[in-house]
């Protein structure tokens, strides 16, 4: 399936000016919590420049709990046996984004 696909299934959202596309997933797939794909999970704010990704942006990140990846037993197991770091995010909010390596 192709990015115009997506945005045809109303999974993606495209803005075009020029040369420049950028794609977020849709307010809609936002609450769906079952959908999720590859795509999805890597587009929120990718910009293409001829249909070439310019950019990495953060990867969708899930509550506690609301998906596989962030289910509370795996991410002790993560704090309890895999390195980690902590930074101050200063907007008031709590963000924890783990990498597996």
């Amino acid at each position: 399936m192709n990015l115009q696909d997506y945005v045809d299934q109303n999974r993606l959202s495209k803005k075009t000016k020029g040369d420049l596309s950028l794609y977020c997933y849709t307010k809609e797939e936002f609450f769906d919590k079952t959908n999720w794909d590859q795509v999805t999970l890597t587009h929120r704010g990718k910009l293409y420049c001829k249909d070439r990704a310019v950019n990495m942006p953060f990867r969708k990140i899930f509550n506690l709990n609301e998906h596989e990846e962030t289910q509370e037993d795996r991410i002790q197991n993560l704090l309890e046996f895999e390195p980690f770091v902590v930074l101050d995010k200063c907007n008031g909010h709590v963000l924890c984004i783990l990498f597996l390596r």
